[in-house]
């Protein structure tokens, strides 16, 4: 598809004003709500944007992918404007009865009758081309499917258009799946936004984490929880941001987390109306003296909040709608002491209603009013906790009474003993209202906010292999638990950095968890460095963070074995072909001739499994045939076939000059090979000297006695050894089954990991003279008109403990019929 296509000259003649724009509509402001950067309505020319997740019901504006004229004096401006991933539902709700496009703020239909002509393609699987921009400009192919777009067609008219327009779609966005019932279509229930995020292919802006590992039970309490409450997720996600970053966008719109629990991951939400208390502690399972109470300081403690949202209602033509917006609460009657404001900001941008936002902000402010720590210690029983579990703490030392608070972290100390860190919950926090007048009570001790943070915890690294389109790559997945809470209670997260090999550290992301690194190299080294920081934002020294490594293995399966193959001849042609195999990373399959795949003479490397060969000489042959991967690896064990090859019909000896035999003993010229008796026979090899593996041989020239038409071959019998497939070679003394690898069979054990090489050139010439060359004649036949007749073999061999043998060359003439 041409991106980003230059306008024409007339395009530049006849739209000359036309100038790429931002939409900044002015709205009347309230005390607490504040207009941001409409960044989604914006329009954009690249082709470095990635494709956002358009979630729920909002107003986006376009990517111009494509912009093009057609007509008489290029009457027709076409655009393509790319939305976001595909499929989503389609339009919003029609506004005054046409669907929700608009040019500049403007419904497109104020741009008069016929000037405007466009269609939305969902980004379906299946779709196909835009047919009407194709009809006008041929060279638009692309059907774009998995991206949802618009076509738009102006007409031109100066009355009308005093540029390009910024154009902006109201949409209803991605189809989501419910676990729960097992369908796909339009929601804007945040918890099934999540988990569309979560199960979303890692290439389409998501984690690509396989439903079977998410507790489908976890997903359907929060779905009906956002769904009873109103916690929508009408926004678009950006595909630029970090992905971490924009699952916590989505789960901001519902205090949603995501729990690693066991080997799968659970949805969870922060509202007591809606949980149940996992485990209730008093005097009896708390250790005495491990309860400790903290509060940020008078600097650090948030006394307002900014929520960042976009807004949904716009002017009655729809202009202005979906614009981001910051509502702004400080509380009823300022109720903070000195006059000084420190914010809490937080994105809340899928709630696009006011009502809604606000509730979320009175539960912000009211939770940082009244923000407590705890630190205790329990028994084993205690290390089933889970972060975000609901307990209650009864103790005489602050009073409490079945005190409501919510674990953070669960850690496991040198004496089995249980820490857990938790912070305050309270029911009043939960009911959409703001009272200022909830409870407050001092703390105790402080830790020192200044000491710099400790590593983390159970840190792995390790590789996983996973296909796409019938090819393997490989992640690496870091994975590692915060330190106790008894170790370091002040631990947020930590910065996580890489370098390959030799390279230089680069900073990736920070993460509370995890962290997977998508199509890694195999045989390179990487390097992962974790630097801790904590809430007070105090940052460990670059020197002491947790440093893992690891070189990447990728995948060593060798592929699976053909089931057979067959060999056909007809004449002197012959057909190969056997049934292919679905492995991935297969990158064609190799043909050889010969008594046994090892040393056998190589034929041909083809993407499909199937070969015609013509020309092959007469006599009985051996073909094997055997898949071969990315890597070099072939089959365990190749398939052969035999077929017989007559002499072709009319074609006879010659009377005398028209067999002989060449044995290498003491007869043409050597260069790096030597005659040596191999199985009782005379043979030929490569002699090695000087550590060089290829040999040249020349026969003597054989005499004709006369100038002749015929068709010649020899019979090119080979045998390969080498002294690493010898008993001794592959298992030594002292030897162990473990060392050889028990699992492996007696083929892969033994079968060298590369054969010997021959080629044959045959030369001939009528005078003795001038010499014309025919290559390949180790397999096939030649027919030459000629008198003089030589060959030169040359043998390569894998290594220096291996050898190719050939033995006795036996050579045939034919003539044709006259």
């Amino acid at each position: 598809m041409p991106m980003l296509a230059p306008l024409i000259p007339m395009v530049a003649k006849l739209f000359f004003s036309f100038v790429a724009s931002r939409i900044l509509n002015a709205k009347s402001k309230s005390h607490n709500q504040e207009e941001t950067d409409p960044g989604i309505q914006a329009n954009y020319q690249s082709s470095k944007i990635k494709l956002p997740l358009l979630y729920g019901q909002s107003r986006v504006g376009i990517n111009k992918c494509y912009i093009n004229t057609s007509g008489s004096d290029a009457k027709y401006l076409h655009i393509i404007g790319i939305l976001g991933e595909g499929p989503i539902e389609g339009f919003s709700d029609q506004v005054r009865g046409v669907d929700p496009l608009y040019f500049n703020n403007k419904l497109y239909t104020e741009f008069g009758a016929g000037n405007v002509e466009y269609e939305l393609f969902t980004g379906t699987s299946t779709q196909n081309v835009c047919s009407t921009l194709h009809a006008a400009i041929s060279e638009w192919t692309d059907p774009l499917r998995y991206t949802a777009y618009i076509y738009v067609r102006l007409k031109f008219d100066r009355d009308k258009f005093q540029g390009v327009p910024e154009i902006t779609v109201g949409i209803k966005g991605l189809k989501v799946t419910d676990p729960n019932t097992s369908t796909t279509a339009y929601s804007n229930n945040s918890a099934l936004c999540v988990y569309d995020m979560l199960t979303r292919s890692a290439f389409r802006g998501g984690f690509g984490i396989a439903a079977s590992r998410i507790l489908t039970s976890s997903v359907e309490t929060a779905r009906a929880y956002c769904a009873d409450k109103g916690w929508t997720c009408n926004m678009p996600v950006n595909g630029d941001r970090a992905i971490t970053d924009n699952l916590r966008s989505v789960l901001n719109n519902y205090r949603g987390e995501i729990i690693k629990s066991a080997a799968q991951f659970k949805f969870a939400f922060r509202d007591l109306n809606e949980e149940s208390v996992v485990m209730a502690l008093d005097h009896d399972n708390i250790l005495d003296g491990s309860l400790e109470v903290h509060s940020p300081s008078a600097f650090n403690n948030y006394n307002a909040v900014k929520i960042n949202y976009i807004e949904e209602t716009g002017d009655t033509n729809g202009g202005s709608s979906y614009k981001d917006r910051t509502f702004v609460f400080t509380g009823l009657d300022n109720d903070f002491d000195d006059g000084s404001l420190n914010f809490f900001e937080i994105d809340c941008k899928g709630l696009s209603n006011l009502d809604v936002v606000q509730q979320m902000a009175y539960y912000y402010k009211e939770r940082y009013t009244l923000f407590k720590d705890f630190k205790l210690q329990s028994g084993q029983s205690a290390f089933k906790l889970e972060p975000m579990d609901l307990i209650t703490i009864t103790h005489t030392m602050p009073g409490w009474d079945t005190k409501y608070a919510r674990v953070t972290s669960v850690g496991l100390n040198p004496d089995f003993t249980t820490a857990i860190a938790c912070i305050e919950e309270n029911l009043d926090f939960y009911d959409d209202n703001y009272d200022p007048s909830l409870e407050t009570f001092y703390d105790t001790t402080l830790p020192d906010p200044n000491t710099a943070p400790i590593n983390v915890i159970n840190a792995s690294l390790s590789e996983e292999v996973y296909y796409y389109r019938n090819r393997s790559f490989t992640r690496l997945i870091l994975d590692f638990d915060p330190p106790g809470a008894d170790d370091d209670p002040f631990f947020e997260y930590v910065e996580v950095w890489m370098k390959i090999g030799v390279d230089d550290y680069r900073y990736m992301t920070r993460s509370e968890g995890n962290y997977i690194r998508e199509s890694v190299d195999e045989g390179d080294t990487y390097y992962f460095k974790l630097v801790s920081v904590n809430i007070y934002g105090v940052r460990q020294a670059d020197g002491d963070g947790l440093v893992l490594s690891k070189t990447v293995v990728g995948r060593t399966d060798v592929p699976s074995n053909l089931s057979s193959m067959t060999a056909a001849a007809n004449g002197d042609s012959v057909s190969i072909f056997a049934d292919p195999i679905s492995d991935p990373d297969i990158e064609g399959y190799e043909v050889r001739l010969g008594d046994a795949w090892d040393g056998a003479i190589f034929i041909s490397f083809n993407k499909n499994c199937s070969l015609r060969l013509n020309g092959v000489r007469p006599g009985t042959h051996t073909f094997w045939m055997s898949p071969k991967d990315n890597a070099g690896n072939y089959a365990a064990t190749p398939v052969s076939a035999t077929v017989k090859v007559f002499i072709p019909p009319g074609f006879t000896q010659l009377a005398t000059y028209g067999s002989w035999s060449w044995d290498f003993d003491g007869v043409g010229t050597h260069d790096n090979t030597e005659h040596v008796t191999y199985d009782s026979s005379d043979a030929l090899k490569c002699s090695h000297t000087s550590d060089v593996l290829t040999g040249t041989y020349t026969t003597p020239t054989y005499d004709l006695n006369a100038i002749e038409d015929v068709r010649i071959w020899g019979d090119f019998r080979m045998y390969f050894s080498s002294s690493a497939t010898t008993w001794n070679g592959v298992a030594p003394s002292g030897t162990t089954w473990d060392d050889l690898g028990a699992a492996l069979s007696w083929m892969e054990i033994f079968d060298p990991e590369a054969a010997g090489k021959i080629q044959a050139t045959l030369k001939f010439s009528e005078d003795n003279s001038n010499w014309t060359d025919v290559d390949f004649f180790e397999v096939l036949c030649a027919e030459v008109t000629a008198r003089y007749i030589k060959l030169e073999i040359t043998i390569t061999d894998p290594t220096l403990d291996a050898n190719l043998y050939l033995k006795e060359l036996n050579m045939l003439a034919y003539e044709g019929p006259q």
